[in-house]
C-alpha cells in the first residue's frame, strides 16, 4: 500500500510541506507554518519517495537541488548528498539545518541531521521503532516531538485512532521511546495525508476498510498543537473535501489548505487533475468550505510539491493513466485568493527518471 505525502508553504516542520514544514511522508509526513522568504532565485531540496527501477518501484536515496531562476521558473537540477538505503519518513527544517527521519529494510529507525553551510547528511543514529510498529501512518515531525498517527499494528488489522509520540531532542540530536498519547483520531482510515499549518494539524483523506477493497475518505479533522508542540488537543471535524480521495498531496499557505490531486476511489482507480483550497481560521483552525483554485498539469497522485513566497513547485507524481512517474516540474505563482496561475515549465530541466512522493524543501 502506498502512503501519503504532504507538504506547506515555506517551512518544513512536521509536516515538514512541513512544507516547508510536507509530507511529506513514506508512511506519511507534515510540515509546519511558512516563513517569509524571497520567491525568486530558491533552491528546493528533493529528497526521499519512490522512482521506476527495472525490478519495480523502489525507495530512493537521491537527494537533488533544484534551481529556481530569478523568474521563479525551473532553472537546474543537480545532485547534492546522498541518503543510507531505506525510506525516509519525516523530514524538518530547523533554520540552516534539515533533520531527517526513516528506516531501513530490516525496519530499523533512523535519525540524521544535515547541515545546509556543509551540503551533506551526518551520521545515522538510532531511533526507536513504535511498539507495535505501525504500517499505513502518517509521520508529522515538529521541533520538539514526533507523532505517528492512525494506520494499523499488524499488515491485515483494520486501521486505528491511536496515535503515538515521541520526544524530539535537536542538541544533542536524539528521540525517546515511544507512547501512546490520550488525543485520538476521530475516523479510523489507512495512510492519510497529514500538514501542520499555523499551529494546527489537518488529517485529510485515506482509505478505509477492508484492505482488500479499500475506497477513499472525504473526511477532514483537525487538532490544536499545544504552544511548545508536544502535545495534541482533541481532533474535531471540518469541512469534507468535495469528494473522497486517497493519495492527495497537501501544502498550505498562510491562509488556505491546498489539497492537489490524488485518487478518487481507492489505490486502484485512475488519479484526479483537482486542487481545491479551504480558508483557514486563524483563531479556531477551522477550514471555509473547499473550492476549486486550478488543475494539475496532468492527472497525478503521489505529486511532490513545495512552496515559499507566492511560488508552488510540483515534482515527479504517479500518472496512472500512461502508468509512468512523471520526470517533469511545474511551478505556479499562487494568488491572495488561493487561486492557481498558469503552470510554468522547461523541458530541458527535469529529474534524472520518474519520480512520486519526493519531499520538496526550500533549503
Amino acid at each position: 500500500m502506498r502512503h501519503s505525502f504532504l507538504f506547506t508553504f515555506g517551512f518544513i516542520a512536521s509536516s515538514l510541506s512541513s512544507l516547508a514544514g510536507c509530507s511529506l511522508s513514506v508512511d506519511g509526513s507534515a510540515y509546519s507554518t511558512p516563513e517569509q522568504v524571497p520567491s525568486t532565485g530558491l533552491r528546493f531540496l528533493l529528497l526521499g519517495g519512490s522512482r521506476a527501477a527495472a525490478t519495480g518501484n523502489e525507495a530512493t536515496s537521491d537527494v537533488l537541488w533544484l534551481a529556481l531562476d530569478p523568474q521563479g521558473n525551473p532553472q537546474s537540477v543537480t545532485s547534492a548528498f546522498g541518503l543510507p538505503s531505506g525510506r525516509v519518513e519525516g523530514v524538518l527544517r530547523n533554520g540552516e539545518q534539515l533533520l531527517v527521519l526513516g528506516y531501513n529494510t530490516e525496519k530499523r529507525s533512523f535519525l540524521a541531521r544535515a547541515e545546509k553551510a556543509a551540503g551533506s547528511l551526518g551520521a545515522w543514529l538510532d531511533a526507536p521503532v513504535a511498539d507495535p510498529p505501525r504500517t499505513s501512518s502518517v509521520t508529522l515531525l515538529t521541533h520538539t516531538a514526533v507523532f505517528r498517527l492512525s494506520g494499523s499494528s499488524e499488515v491485515h488489522e483494520a486501521p486505528q485512532t491511536d496515535v503515538a509520540v515521541a520526544t524530539l531532542q535537536t542538541s544533542p540530536l536524539a528521540i525517546s521511546a515511544w507512547t501512546t498519547s490520550p488525543t485520538k483520531l476521530r475516523t479510523p482510515r489507512w495512510s492519510p495525508s497529514a500538514l501542520e499549518a499555523n499551529g494546527f494539524v489537518y488529517v485529510v483523506g485515506g482509505l478505509t476498510t477492508p484492505e482488500s477493497n479499500p475506497t477513499a475518505l472525504p473526511d477532514v479533522e483537525f487538532s490544536k498543537l499545544s504552544n511548545d508542540k508536544t502535545t495534541l488537543g482533541e481532533f474535531v471535524t471540518t469541512n469534507s473535501l468535495p469528494m473522497p480521495l486517497a493519495d492527495v498531496t497537501l501544502a498550505a499557505t498562510r491562509t488556505y489548505l491546498l489539497a492537489l490531486g490524488g485518487k478518487r476511489k481507492g489505490l486502484t482507480t485512475e488519479s484526479v487533475d483537482t486542487i481545491y483550497a479551504a480558508a483557514i481560521d486563524a483563531t479556531s483552525g477551522a477550514l471555509g468550505v473547499w473550492k476549486e483554485v486550478g488543475r494539475l498539469p496532468l492527472p497525478a497522485s503521489g505529486i511532490g510539491a513545495g512552496a515559499a513566497g507566492d511560488r508552488l513547485v510540483l515534482v515527479g507524481g504517479n500518472l496512472e493513466q500512461v502508468d509512468r512517474f512523471s520526470p517533469d516540474i511545474y511551478v505556479a505563482r499562487v494568488g491572495a485568493d488561493g487561486m492557481l496561475g498558469a503552470w510554468q515549465t522547461n523541458k530541458s530541466v527535469q529529474l534524472p527518471g520518474g519520480y512520486q512522493g519526493q519531499f520538496v524543501i526550500p533549503f
